[in-house]
């Protein structure tokens, strides 16, 4: 074989360990809804909008979303797939999309513009659940 074939198949195989740490070891993140910013709070059933709900800055909701996601912030893997929105919260900079049973953050990591979406398997019953009562909207 010769010399360049060596190269680029050893490059080939960098790039694959590459594809596959990015997507399978877990990461942390350190992401937060700015209080003073408003967040958006859309409930879907059946990926069709049910409720939208403007929250305030400073509100609890803030607080509770934060000390969630602050309770959270590791084993998250990489994603880039697209998923039809549940529960789903939104300001500048970060989207959080709560289904039953496993998360969706996306979140400007490096600048505004750039951001990474990272998911992770979990109970979201008790979240859901508070999110739903502070403003009585059943969550289908």
């Amino acid at each position: 074989m010769s010399f360049l074939l060596k190269l680029i198949s050893a490059l080939i195989g960098i790039f694959v360990l590459f594809l596959a740490g990015f997507f399978y070891i877990p990461v942390s993140h350190n992401a937060n809804f700015d209080v003073n910013e408003e967040i958006t709070l859309y409930m879907y059933n059946k990926s069709r909008p049910i409720n939208k709900i403007v929250i305030p800055p400073n509100s609890d909701v803030h607080v509770e979303l934060n000390n969630w996601l602050n309770s959270n912030n590791s084993n998250w893997n990489h994603d880039i797939n697209s998923y039809a929105p549940s529960i789903y919260v939104r300001s500048k900079g970060i989207s959080l999309n709560l289904f039953k049973s496993s998360s969706v953050l996306s979140y400007a990591q490096f600048s505004d513009s750039r951001h990474t979406q990272i998911t992770q398997v979990m109970d979201n019953e008790l979240i859901r659940n508070k999110l739903s009562l502070a403003y009585n909207k059943p969550i289908k």
